[in-house]
């Protein structure tokens, strides 16, 4: 806690183990305002109410109700709903499943912002309570420092954090406090900053201030009574403070790019405890095996490398055990039904798909797993000629093939974003739950197993990123896909038969199914 939070001395102590002043005015509910159309968040918003958004496999909402019942003690929570409203019933149910009891109060016009939902539950908050914005995320914000200020006797309490980004405060709150806590000036979204203080989505309020809220005016500016301008100025009246989260991950989800930001800085702050698999199919790599096997468990957090070996005759097998690899025998289809069996037995928390043959290197690993911070699937490129070791089967035909077909891929779903110069290229990284979305719908058994997983990364929404990786000449065997014209050829033709065709397919889907939610 910064210096001017020291609080009173305590008097006597309540029955819960805090004073009798604690116990007097500790919030004894939790809301989260969920009701918002979404609108700086369209498309996506439309099929996907916002709050529902995910950060590594959790949504914002989920995120929410941990900090109430794990910082805050609160278990008895009310979510108010609107947009979509059923979506978010379906999505949490009772709240058992997460230690909670939840009730839904709906809003009766989500567009007239969130004082307008929370004054819908009014006669619900008969005591103390906490509200959040179910659409913010936190990363290890202190929210159990609100308690700190209870023998203050506040009406109400804001929140705030430091940011380096000057445009979440414009998009947000700014607020400035002195060193005791006490609110001097406050303004939702301003055109003016004067310091680098971002007021979050936290209230504390009192019924008291509910009742100051109900007759607050509405914001010359917008129209409407904005919240958090309202709470500010109750605060500024000397009836309540700001509090310091000090949560440096913190971001208001209001567009895809500010999920991103912040799926990133999860990412970030935790990618060391994240473990990687590694996936090789292989036929007759006897020769290599051994050599790549032993690359990749070189890597810091790799922790298994799995090799699919296709029934060879030559000893890979055994190579591979001897090296430390998990060998995953069987009969498979093609190279694409090999590696898929690999990512399936995977355990890692982040997927690596490559070569038996050492024509790729671990070296270039590290490179893949720092895009991948800030992707859903980050895909080597071996398009970049510098990148191009001599002796390496990539001559020109070979760069220009794959680069048609990944602009001709490019095209067919050029609104989704995807920029691509490599459909061959098995290099790649992703996280296991984008593997899991996608897996189902994957269904090449060949090289086009490669393209195809590239159309459905684009078609689940997912951010993709190219990064050029090392390319070298094959160790021993034979390659069967680009090492003739003719096997070039076939491998070109199998490739654009299945992009082409997954897009005819997705055409026709789109004209019987309703679109998918990002």
């Amino acid at each position: 806690m910064t210096e001017g939070n020291a609080l009173p001395e305590a008097a006597a102590v309540g029955p819960a183990g805090g004073t009798a002043i604690e116990m007097a005015v500790r919030p004894t509910r939790g809301v989260i305002l969920a009701g918002g159309q979404g609108l700086r968040a369209l498309p996506h918003s439309r099929l996907r109410n916002k709050c529902l958004f995910e950060v590594h496999g959790r949504s914002l909402i989920e995120r929410q109700i941990d900090i109430l019942r794990d910082q805050l003690g609160l278990r008895d929570l009310l979510i108010v709903v609107g947009h979509l409203k059923e979506e978010v019933r379906r999505a949490l149910g009772s709240g058992e499943r997460l230690g909670v009891t939840i009730q839904y109060p709906e809003v009766r016009r989500p567009e007239a912002g969130p004082a307008c939902g929370l004054l819908e539950a009014r006669a619900l908050l008969t005591e103390p309570f906490v509200v959040f914005l179910g659409d913010e995320f936190h990363l290890e914000s202190h929210h159990a420092r609100l308690l700190d200020y209870l023998p203050r006797r506040p009406e109400v309490l804001l929140t705030y954090t430091a940011v380096l980004d000057p445009w979440q405060i414009h998009a947000n709150f700014s607020i400035e406090v002195d060193g005791e806590g006490h609110v001097l000036a406050a303004r939702e979204k301003p055109e003016r900053l004067v310091n680098n203080l971002c007021g979050c989505g936290t209230l504390y309020l009192t019924p008291w201030a509910m009742d100051r809220l109900a007759e607050a005016e509405p914001s010359a500016r917008t129209g409407r009574v904005e919240l958090y301008e309202a709470a500010a100025g109750l605060a500024a009246e000397g009836k309540g403070y700001a509090v310091d989260l000090a949560d440096a991950g913190y971001c208001n989800v209001n567009t895809l790019s500010d999920l991103e930001r912040a799926r990133f800085r999860y990412r970030s702050r935790r990618f060391s405890r994240f473990t990687v698999s590694v996936a090789l199919p292989a036929w007759e790599e006897a020769e290599s095996i051994g050599h790549v096997v032993r690359d990749f468990l070189a890597q810091p957090g790799v922790v298994e490398v799995l090799v699919a070996d296709n029934e060879s005759a030559d000893g890979t097998a055994e190579r591979a055990r001897e090296a430390g690899a998990r060998v995953l025998a069987g009969r498979y289809a093609g190279y694409g039904d090999a590696l898929r069996a690999a990512l399936n037995a995977a355990t890692g928390d982040i997927l690596v798909a490559c070569e038996a043959d050492y024509t790729f290197r671990a070296a270039d690993l590290p490179k893949l797993l720092e895009y991948l911070k800030d992707a859903d699937a980050a895909l080597g490129t071996r398009t970049c000629r510098p990148m191009i070791a001599p002796g390496a089967q990539m001559r020109p035909l070979h760069r220009l093939a794959n680069v048609a077909l990944a602009k001709y891929l490019e095209a067919l779903w050029w609104p989704r974003g995807g920029r691509f110069t490599d459909v061959g290229c098995t290099y790649r990284a992703l996280w296991k739950e984008t593997w899991g979305e996608i897996r189902e719908r994957l269904h090449g058994r060949g090289a086009d197993f490669c393209p195809e997983m590239m159309i459905e990364l684009i078609r689940a929404g997912k951010k993709c990123i190219e990064v050029p990786v090392g390319y070298h000449r094959r160790y021993g065997g034979v390659s069967r896909h680009g090492g003739r014209w003719l096997s070039l050829a076939r491998t070109a033709w199998r490739m654009w038969r299945r992009i082409t065709g997954r897009r005819l397919r997705t055409w026709l889907e789109s004209r019987s199914e309703p679109p998918r939610a990002i």
